[in-house]
């Protein structure tokens, strides 16, 4: 084979190499070679690929066609059909002599048919691993640490730069897919080699997570959780909440990483989007001395950016002559003027020995601090809320966080965590329940009017005919995400909204939510008309109509983070529904 008669191309083939002669002296002795071609023209730049969609699979013939290991990190060349060959080159060397070289030498072995592709060094990885499927994850030296390590570091000062809110890296065989989360939406941005994915969670769980919060060393084959202190260039202070888990096919692993940046001057509550009317109520119920206060909603929909801003809310107004104290898994934000404990649930040196949970250890170790008011960051377990039970009959004001997808419902998933349903209802035990989802909102430069000639089939028949149901369109500015601007950095949002709904339990709803008719108390909620939104409804589906209305957001994100649009209508004539039943059935002669 003419590999093996002449030497392979290597990153030297330029220098002569000195060889002994029969005197003990070196000298340099040239070899022959093929004159290189120089190109007739100058071949034009293609762009650089950045996603692996592009790279056709195949067999890697570098070693085969006499390139020497170390010009893996240039060259992927891919025998994609017989004799035909995609050269996926580096930028570095992109139509350089040794480029030429390369498509010399293909043409040799016959490889007539060549396609020239530009690709990042981490394409070309991630193209040879891919070719190699049995090879396997090594222990990184330090030289591969260090490098993964600059490439967390990278991806999560990008994150920061971005306003992502989380990372996500799901491997698909021997490449990983890496996205961010931009205003809820996630966003495509690189592809790594699946080892790289493995070294980054190497990195961030065993060599710099909390070892608070984290098992001794990473297994990407099992569920694993941490936190970790970042800083960027800029020398923002920043949380990443790491986690990971196993996913289908076997060897393939899923990381997401929550991205905080511990701002002291946070958000001010009449930022977020809330009403006027529920600001002021937010702002009263806040007042008060004792009762909870509960912010409602599922995960990223805004709740721990709600309860600090409220949290600012009551030291504004007080100051220091109350003490704020505050129990999280982990501190999410910082608080000026509040005594804040991070713990992790699972922190072995503090673990409830009836409850198996460091959390509770916290808890029960605030109540001892003479806090005035308390946050917990999330009640998830019977012992948390049994906890926080014992807290408010106390007689604190507490703030705290639940998942629950609308506000009333937090009865029911108190009353499941244990807290006796008679505790509920009693009368200022609980002064408020906040639900909110958050809703990605418009570039004013470039959304397109519903009714403009440029909207039509934006939106999908289904979604336009709940519109028109909802809204006027010849009165409302109903308006639906347009193609990106500069101005919103192509991507069609400019940040999120708050669409949420407050129950302030009065006397009458807590006898039916006594009697367990929940069914009946939801309805004179939703028919007492506290908190209208534009006359529209007391729900966080109603707060978004407004918004539709108004051409903040567009009407198909409101369907796919609260409900579809014509759900409350739908929910209140089913009631009736009920209702009439029930009182026919009544009324029956017995």
């Amino acid at each position: 084979m003419w590999f093996s008669k002449i030497a392979p191309i290597s990153r030297k083939d330029s220098v002569p190499a000195a060889q002994p002669t029969a005197s003990g002296a070196r000298t340099v002795v040239r070899p022959v070679a093929q004159p290189r071609p120089t190109p007739t023209a100058p071949i034009p730049l293609a762009p650089v690929l950045n996603d692996m969609s592009s790279v056709p699979p195949g067999p890697i013939l570098n070693q085969a066609i006499g390139l020497s290991v170390e010009w893996n990190g240039d060259f992927a060349i891919i025998e994609d059909r017989p004799k035909t060959a995609a050269i996926v080159c580096s930028e570095r060397i992109y139509g350089k002599a040794g480029m030429h070289e390369v498509m010399r030498v293909l043409d040799q072995k016959g490889f007539h048919s060549k396609r020239l592709m530009r690709a990042t060094a981490e394409i070309i990885k991630v193209a040879h691993e891919r070719a190699s499927a049995s090879a396997s994850m090594e222990t990184l030296d330090s030289a591969d640490a260090t490098d993964t390590e600059r490439i967390a570091g990278d991806l999560i000062n990008q994150a920061v730069e971005k306003q992502a809110s989380d990372i996500h890296i799901e491997t698909r065989d021997s490449h990983a897919d890496v996205m961010f989360r931009i205003n809820g939406v996630r966003v495509f941005h690189r592809q790594i080699s699946k080892n790289t994915a493995k070294g980054i969670g190497v990195v961030i769980n065993t060599v710099h997570g909390d070892n608070s919060s984290k098992d001794v060393t990473w297994d990407d084959q099992q569920v694993s959780d941490c936190t970790y202190e970042h800083t960027t260039p800029k020398g923002q202070q920043v949380q990443v909440r790491f986690s990971s888990m196993p996913i289908h096919p076997s060897g393939n692993f899923e990381i997401v990483m929550r991205v905080l940046v511990m701002d002291e001057e946070g958000i001010e509550a009449d930022r977020l989007g809330y009403t006027g009317d529920q600001l002021a109520m937010l702002a009263s119920v806040l007042a008060g001395a004792t009762g909870m206060v509960i912010f409602c909603g599922p995960t990223n929909s805004g709740k721990s950016t709600t309860l600090q801003a409220a949290l600012r809310m009551i030291h504004q107004r007080w100051g220091t002559s109350i003490k704020i104290q505050t129990v999280e898994d982990p501190v999410e934000y910082r608080l000026v003027g509040g005594c804040q404990s991070s713990v992790a649930r699972n922190k072995k040196k503090s673990i409830d020995a009836n409850t198996g949970s460091a959390f509770t250890t916290f808890l029960r170790g605030a109540l001892r601090q003479d806090p005035d008011v308390m946050m917990v960051g999330e009640i998830r377990d019977a012992e948390s809320a049994t906890i926080v039970k014992d807290m408010v009959l106390s007689g604190r004001k507490l703030l705290t966080t639940l998942h629950t997808y609308s506000a009333m419902r937090a009865f029911v998933r108190l009353r499941e965590l244990g807290v006796p349903m008679d505790l509920l209802t009693m009368p200022g035990f609980i002064s408020c329940i906040v639900y909110q989802r958050l809703v990605p909102l418009l570039c004013q430069q470039c959304a397109i009017p519903l009714v403009d000639e440029r909207g039509a089939n934006r939106l999908p028949p289904d979604v336009e005919h709940r519109v028109q149901q909802v809204t006027d369109l010849s009165v409302d500015d109903v308006k639906v995400r347009g193609d990106g601007c500069p101005h919103c950095n192509h991507t069609g949002y400019v940040g999120r909204t708050v669409c949420a709904e407050f129950v302030v339990p009065d006397h009458r709803m807590l006898q039916m939510l006594s009697d367990e008719k929940f069914i009946k108390a939801d309805e004179y909620w939703q028919s007492s008309g506290l908190l209208s939104v534009d006359g529209i409804g007391v729900t966080a589906l109603a707060h978004g109509i407004s918004k539709i209305k108004r051409g903040l957001i567009d009407p198909l994100d409101v369907e796919a983070q609260i409900n579809l649009l014509t759900s409350d209508v739908v929910a209140s004539e089913q009631q009736a529904d009920d209702y009439d039943m029930k009182d026919n059935y009544m009324r029956r002669p017995k």
